[in-house]
């Protein structure tokens, strides 16, 4: 693949553009991304599902993810999931496949942005070609960003609890709404 399989996109100054290029394509670090509701939500921390304001209390953030968390050496994680409302809970766990299968729900203390997960580009013989099929993770400042087309945000989650149970999940939407 190369960009020409992408339309609007191409290469400009040695990295890669939109045609129609605007200041919201790029995020405060300069990487280009693709157009999607996602990056706001994550952007601004809003809920993943209505894009209101997400649940919070003392302990946090609610947040809901596809998978179990991935535990650092330092007790972080990493998530590319914005965090969500206690009124849309049940509605993304039931219309969402990923989420369907399984799922996580937790409260998070801590945010930070880390970098972003898209995909990379390179010059090959005077032609820009997608460098690998799977999307790279990139940390902010590495090298890289320049010819990345961003999907997704990734976020490192400090201070979080595991939510279990039903009850407990009901007792959640109920005081929030």
């Amino acid at each position: 693949m190369n960009v020409a399989d992408f339309p609007g996109l191409t290469v400009s100054c040695e990295r890669l553009t939109y045609v129609d290029e605007t200041a919201d394509d790029r995020d405060g670090y300069g990487v280009l991304w693709m157009r999607r509701r996602e990056r706001d939500a994550v952007r601004y921390l809003r809920c993943q599902m209505c894009g209101g304001d997400p649940d919070e209390n003392d302990e946090g953030l609610l947040w809901l993810t596809a998978r179990s968390p991935i535990t650092n050496h330092d007790g972080s994680t990493f998530t590319h999931y914005p965090p969500i409302c206690a009124t849309c809970l049940d509605l993304a766990r039931t219309t969402c496949p990923a989420l369907q299968e399984s799922h996580t729900v937790m409260r998070v203390a801590g945010v930070e942005v880390y970098g972003v997960q898209g995909l990379t580009f390179r010059l090959d013989d005077e032609q820009v070609v997608l460098d690998r099929s799977a999307p790279a993770i990139v940390v902010y400042g590495d090298r890289g960003q320049e010819m990345l087309l961003a999907m997704r945000q990734v976020l490192r989650l400090t201070n979080f609890r595991l939510l279990e149970g039903a009850d407990q999940l009901r007792a959640m939407a109920a005081t929030s709404s």
